[in-house]
């Protein structure tokens, strides 16, 4: 396939990604895409195809492309403002305006993510992630987990379950009423 016949090329990929640049910043705790920690993955795809370096090539956040994609889809579409947030290994979010991602808008960081916005002594990620809710069951529990899983399938009438859940439900709370306008 040659360049005459694409348009541009689009990725989705998950956090720690410098998204205009097209450089990947995993390290360590994304174990299958370390070995791209600091790799121009555009310029490095403009070379093996041997694309003109203006070739458009585009990344996104895989949070971004879900909040657009819904905005526009079942019962968000008919706001003006969606906010997505997306609980995986971190946190994930986006703020949509009218169908377009609203980066640096309503009190958001520039790129219009959340995970390193300040929230009590830390970030928001350090609350509102997969590895705080093992980390925060286990504490509460005294069992060693590997997953959060493990914590969806343990029982409901065990009050270290409950008691995780509402407290993520409350730290989430803050940050939306007391934190940040949106």
């Amino acid at each position: 396939m040659g360049v005459d016949s694409v348009f541009g090329i689009g990725f989705v990929m998950s956090g720690l990604f410098e998204y205009r640049k097209g450089i990947s910043w995993f390290d360590k705790m994304v174990d299958t895409l370390k070995c791209l920690y600091g790799i121009n993955i555009k310029n490095e795809l403009l070379e093996i195809l041997t694309w003109p370096q203006d070739f458009p090539i585009h990344f996104i956040n895989g949070t971004t492309f879900l909040a657009v994609g819904e905005s526009w889809m079942d019962e968000s579409s008919g706001y003006d403002r969606v906010i997505t947030l997306m609980l995986g290994t971190g946190l994930g979010s986006t703020i949509v305006n009218s169908h377009v991602p609203a980066a640096g808008a309503y009190n958001i960081a520039e790129d219009g993510i959340l995970y390193l916005a300040p929230c009590k002594e830390a970030i928001t990620e350090a609350y509102f992630s997969a590895r705080w809710i093992v980390k925060e069951y286990q504490e509460l529990s005294g069992k060693q987990i590997s997953g959060i899983k493990e914590v969806a399938e343990s029982t409901w009438n065990g009050s270290a379950t409950l008691e995780v859940f509402h407290r993520f439900e409350a730290h989430l709370s803050e940050f939306f009423c007391h934190g940040h306008t949106i």
